[in-house]
């Protein structure tokens, strides 16, 4: 019969007092409790969101200021003296807009593409 010495340092035996100490009902060997555990997923829950709305950015609305340089009747664009082209929708038609006019511009960026909302004379 091993003296107690030798169970204490038998791998076996340790192994089955760590998982018995890991079974459920017995406390747990880490600081970890149920509550910390949500509070912690909670916390990553609510990064998250603010990660995906951070990054969602394209569908807020910008706005510019500049000189229409060419007007795309065809293409339904207008590029602007800062070299941005802008492609306009239903509703606001090419022919209503000038080569050397002033305009404003709000728009939204997707995939890449400056789509107006809305355009109007500058000051």
């Amino acid at each position: 019969m091993p003296s107690s010495q030798g169970e204490r340092d038998d791998p076996e035996a340790k192994l089955l007092r760590i998982a018995l100490a890991a079974a459920p009902g017995s406390r747990p060997l880490a600081a970890h409790t149920p509550y910390k555990e949500s509070k912690m997923k909670k916390s990553i829950m609510a990064t998250a969101m603010v990660l995906a709305v951070a990054t969602s950015t394209g569908a807020f609305a910008k706005a510019t200021t500049g000189t229409i340089t060419s007007v795309d009747k065809n293409g339904d664009s207008i590029t602007l003296s800062d070299g941005q082209t802008f492609t306009l929708p239903e509703g606001i038609e090419a022919e209503t807009l000038k080569v050397g006019e002033k305009v404003s511009v709000t728009y939204t960026a997707k995939a890449g593409k400056l789509s107006v909302s809305s355009i109007h004379q500058a000051k």
